[in-house]
């Protein structure tokens, strides 16, 4: 399991490689630690495994309105721990 870094984490989650490493380049260079994942799947495991080790859940950028309720039921499902009020 990934150790947390003291910096803000951000979880870019892009099925587009190009999209994904421009993100994370750009974050870095912000100061930001960036975790990422290919896919849906993927990035529901990798947010529970961030929230399994206390990351706050602060934000997420969708490419679909109902993504949101899917994500929180995807999280639920695999038993993460969730400290934040869900909101759509």
């Amino acid at each position: 399991m990934t150790k947390l870094n003291p910096k803000t984490t951000v979880l870019v989650i892009d099925d587009t490689a190009v999209i994904r490493s421009l993100l994370t380049e750009a974050l870095q260079d912000r100061g930001y630690d960036v975790q990422n994942a290919c896919d849906g799947l993927s990035g529901v495991a990798k947010a529970a495994e961030l929230l399994a080790l206390g990351a706050p859940f602060a934000d997420a950028v969708l490419n679909k309105p109902f993504a949101l309720d899917e994500l929180w039921q995807a999280l639920d499902s695999i038993g993460a721990r969730l400290n934040t009020p869900k909101t759509t």
